[in-house]
């Protein structure tokens, strides 16, 4: 067959008709410009919070670096640097911790770094330069603070340095400040930089990798560094310490979790891909039905087209032409609106979230407008087939009296009473398509809505806030915030402390007591420990101990009913009454950490048997078990020993055999109206004390909430865009609609249909619109939005599904509402005109 070039002649055809329709155009316009924003508003803030989080959490972690590896020795540096998957490998040198009684509440750590480890770490100096002379040294603010320095090069700092990892050794040092940084609170620890000359002398290069000795800290170097891109970060560092042959072992090797992309799960992948799905979906429901409608309203020009010769072929290619047409327009439109709306509403979602504040980060990466042109590029395309089809197969005889048909088959009719009712039913049933794609449309708005709700009612504040403090307030010595302390002090709160707490009205308050010993290891732990193989070798020394020794450590609590009524109990019941009696305890078995399993536990008591233990003083004392119970954490030493258990005792048993009788917690539950007034007091008391801090509920109720108004917010603007596409493809429908069929209309009126009657008849195809967009949320609610639900918020650890509806009931005569008033205006716009005039108008 003979090729005709009629390219010039198709684009003049698809120009003249979309000339032709200026009122609908502007319609499908609207229809890719609101997908084209939606598209770049959800990629724009969700990659802008994405890098947000990401640079939130990377200030916690300390570090920018993807990947590293602990406790190595120089020639690893260089194994690990030539690797060509490697990049940006630096290092800093591990001298020690510093101990100063100043920085008990804040971990102090103290390195030799390169500059590009510095700068990684955010603890690069802003002021001055890191340390060259044997004696200089750099620090935070937050450090300089703690010790009373100025902000001032060339101040003497005095440090208390604790060599190694155990403790071995303690160095106290006169520091030349010759760089400082402004100090992250958020930040887990605080650097300071020495010299190298200074580090060599105090942590000389060990000679031996540090699984084999002795101190696995001191001298050894961490090395930190990147791969090319940030995807699977796990399975890369795999994939190097499997080139390398390093044993994973014995090789200390950390992921940096801030990164989202660190490990690759399915269920991410899919819940991703079913997002990118649902925006599709969504923008298709709208341009689909516009496309469609049009094509059937300019039904008769497509016909009049073929009779002149045009093809099937030539026919799709017009359709899809204006389609691509206006995308030139609308795209870069909704481009710029959706970049608009991303700049408006990120910084709301980002001021809920107290932890990111200052890691704010609004993305216009390229990448979020690539994917958004292809993604509505895509969707139009999508839109287009089916109209396409629809155009290409019409026949010029059928064009020439084609109105709005019926998709299902014909049925034998049957004399019934016709109402405003039944004609609609029966004008719906016409195109059942076009019901299909406006209930979907409108249902999509609504199962957003519901499923936020699901997930933020989901949201448990209790299980939150008592991961983190029980009661309204804890006092506790700094130390105890301070895990790198060697010596936390576990008997801070002083009887003084614990008489002012007391003098406080409306206040309750429960004293809870600790000490550290060492009992004989059970049997049944001891046969465990006879297999070494099965730990990690880095253990090895202390699990020799243990066996050499037979004792094993014990952590003695001394509690009051409080503490008792929150204790969780998986063995036995706990009796108050009885445990007052002083003749029983409680235990948390034997906790041994297993390199395969992380944390085992081992039955070594069982509800019914009898522990000895020793109090400080000398004094012995047998217990009947009477439950085995998990301290919860906030009350707990917040640390593990690598084989240890925990025995709870009365308060008085405990605090009358120790010689200080200071408390580890004092945990206040505060009367409501006064809960304010409590805090203030507290914390004036604790601000004149050296040693004191207090957590307060509120706080952690106030990250709470902004941690939920995120999910309202971002859910909210997400349903609100769909509502609004919902609600734009249900008023097209019904208008274009009604415009298809108008003679259809004015044919009624003439044979004696009222216009009341007729308005009725539009009201009622709105209700049913309605009614169906009801029934098909409220199936797909429970049968699979929950599914849905579960994996996106299911793996939250405060999170609880509970079906419901509620939302979906709200919106219902909202929903009515709108789909009765837009038929009726929309026709009553229609019936300006006198029938003969509607009449005389060509489809």
């Amino acid at each position: 067959m003979r090729k005709v070039k009629n390219n010039s002649v198709i684009r003049k055809i698809a120009m003249a008709t979309i000339r032709e329709n200026k009122k609908k155009n502007i319609v499908i316009l609207l229809a890719i410009l609101l997908t084209s924003a939606m598209f770049t508003t959800v990629f724009s803030v969700a990659l802008s919070l994405n890098e947000t989080s990401q640079n939130a959490a990377m200030r916690q972690v300390g570090g920018s670096s993807m990947a590293g590896f602990k406790q190595m020795l120089p020639e690893d540096y260089d194994i690990i640097k030539s690797d060509p998957e490697v990049v940006n490998a630096t290092y800093r040198i591990s001298l020690g911790m510093a101990v100063n009684q100043e920085l008990k509440a804040v971990q102090t750590e103290v390195y030799y770094a390169t500059d590009e480890n510095a700068r990684s770490c955010f603890s690069e100096p802003t002021t001055g330069a890191m340390p060259k002379e044997k004696y200089e040294i750099a620090a935070s603010t937050i450090v300089l603070d703690k010790l009373g320095a100025e902000h001032k090069l060339g101040e003497k700092i005095s440090l208390e340095l604790l060599i190694g990892l155990v403790g071995t050794e303690t160095v106290t040092q006169e520091f030349t400040l010759c760089g400082f940084w402004e100090g992250d609170p958020v930040s887990m620890a605080q650097m300071c930089f020495v010299s190298r000359e200074y580090c060599d002398e105090i942590a000389p290069t060990p000679s031996v990798p540090s699984f084999e000795a002795e101190d696995r800290f001191t001298g050894y170097w961490n090395i930190d560094f990147d791969f090319k891109n940030s995807f699977d970060i796990e399975g890369k560092l795999e994939a190097l310490l499997e080139r390398t042959g390093y044993d994973p072992k014995t090789t200390g090797v950390g992921v940096n979790w801030a990164y989202s992309t660190s490990s690759v799960e399915p269920k991410e992948i899919l819940t991703a891909g079913g997002m990118a799905l649902l925006a599709i979906l969504a923008g298709y429901l709208i341009i689909y039905n516009i496309f469609y409608i049009n094509v059937i309203a300019d039904i008769h020009s497509y016909g009049l087209l073929k009779t002149v010769g045009t093809t099937g072929k030539q026919l799709r290619r017009i359709v899809r032409m204006q389609g691509l047409v206006f995308c030139l327009i609308g795209i870069p439109l909704g481009l710029l609106t959706g970049t608009l709306a991303a700049s408006v509403i990120f910084p709301v979602i980002v001021g809920t979230m107290t932890y990111a504040k200052n890691s704010y980060v609004f993305s216009t990466h390229p990448l979020i407008y690539a994917v958004s042109v292809l993604f509505t590029l895509l969707t139009v395309l999508l839109s287009c087939s089916k109209p396409c089809r629809v155009a290409a197969k019409v026949s010029p005889i059928e064009a020439v009296s084609y109105t709005v048909r019926d998709d299902g088959k014909k049925k034998r009719k049957k004399r019934r009473r016709v109402t405003p009712f039944r004609m609609a039913w029966s004008g719906l049933g016409r195109s059942k398509m076009k019901m299909v794609v406006v209930v979907l449309s409108l249902s999509l708005s609504l199962l957003l809505v519901n499923g936020v709700y699901a997930i933020v009612k989901g949201f448990d504040a209790d299980k939150f806030i008592s991961s983190s403090i029980i009661g309204d307030i804890s006092v506790q010595d700094s130390s105890m915030r301070n895990f790198a302390m060697p010596d936390r002090d576990t008997n801070g709160v002083s009887e003084a402390d614990l008489a002012f707490i007391g003098s406080l009205e409306g206040v309750k308050h429960s004293d809870i007591y600790m000490q550290s010993n060492q009992c004989a290891i059970p049997e049944a732990a001891g046969e465990l420990l006879e297999n070494l193989e099965n730990f990690d070798p880095i253990y090895k020394d202390a699990l020799e101990y243990y066996q050499t020794s037979g004792l094993m450590e014990m952590k003695l609590y001394g509690v009051d009913d409080f503490v008792l009524e929150n204790l969780e109990p998986y063995e036995g019941t706990v009796d108050t009454e009885k445990f007052a009696s002083g003749s029983y305890a409680i235990v948390n078995v034997a906790q041994i950490l297993d390199y395969a399993n992380f944390e085992s536990h081992i039955d070594v008591y069982r509800v019914g048997d009898t522990v000895e233990v020793e109090f400080l003083d000398g004094t012995k004392k047998s217990y009947e078990v009477m439950a085995l119970a998990e301290m919860p954490y906030p009350m707990s030493t917040q640390e593990y020993s690598l084989l240890g258990i925990d025995v709870f005792v009365p308060a008085e048993d405990v605090r009358d055999h120790a010689q200080q009788k200071g408390a580890m917690y004092s945990v206040l539950t505060a009367d409501d109206d006064r809960f304010e007034e409590t805090v203030a007091a507290v914390r004036e008391y604790v601000e004149k004390s050296s040693s004191l801090c207090m957590v307060s509920k509120q706080t952690y109720l106030d990250e709470f909430d902004s941690f939920v108004s995120m999910f309202y917010l971002v859910g909210g603007s997400l349903a609100a865009v769909l509502a609004l596409i919902g609600i734009l493809n249900f008023v097209n429908a019904i208008v274009t609609g009604m415009l298809a069929r108008r003679q259809e209309f004015a044919m009624m009126e003439a044979v004696g249909m009222t216009g009341r009657q007729l308005a009725a008849m539009l009201v009622w195809e709105g209700v049913i619109y309605a009614l169906f967009t009801f029934a098909f949320v409220v199936a797909a609610n429970y049968a699979f939005v929950g599914a849905l639900v579960e994996a996106l918020a299911g793996e939250i650890w405060f999170f609880t599904y509970r079906p419901t509806c509620l939302p979906i009931l709200i919106c219902l005569p909202i929903l009515v509402g709108l789909a009765a008033v837009i038929p009726y205006i929309a026709g009553r716009s229609m019936r300006k005109r006198s029938v003969v005039e509607r009449m005389r108008i060509a489809e």
